[in-house]
């Protein structure tokens, strides 16, 4: 969150640093999974939309937890950056900006993140952690 303090914000809270998961999300994301997810996948599902809707929600509000609010709070213009962009700084919520920012998230969160769980689900990266 230093960053935010310096007026260049940098709206990620949480990396990946296992060489190993890092390798395997990279792979996937190499193999064009974020085009086939964002083109044939997320469109046609409903439910899968409002889990990511919900997952970015919730990471905002959890980033903006971090930030002091006293008179070293950020400007109103980084303010306004942060309480509108969600993991990896996307502002479509049903997009995938980075799988690597994705998947860190979903293993800091109590019960995962949609797209987290799809990796899971399609590659067994889980079985990595």
């Amino acid at each position: 969150v230093s960053p935010i303090l310096q007026a260049s914000p940098f709206p990620t809270l949480y990396w990946l640093t296992d060489p190993t998961l890092i390798a395997e999300i990279g792979r996937i994301e190499s193999s064009g999974w974020i085009k086939r997810l964002e083109k044939d996948v997320i469109p046609n599902n409903r439910e899968l939309q409002t889990r990511m809707i919900q997952d970015n929600i919730r990471y905002i509000k959890e980033r903006w937890s971090y930030l002091p609010h006293t008179d070293s709070a950020p400007s109103a213009a980084i303010a306004r950056v942060l309480r509108h962009r969600g993991i990896g700084g996307i502002i479509d919520f049903t997009r995938v900006r980075c799988l690597h920012m994705q998947y860190a998230y979903h293993l800091m969160s109590d019960n995962g993140t949609a797209i987290g769980q799809l990796i899971d689900r399609e590659f067994h990266v889980d079985r990595l952690v």
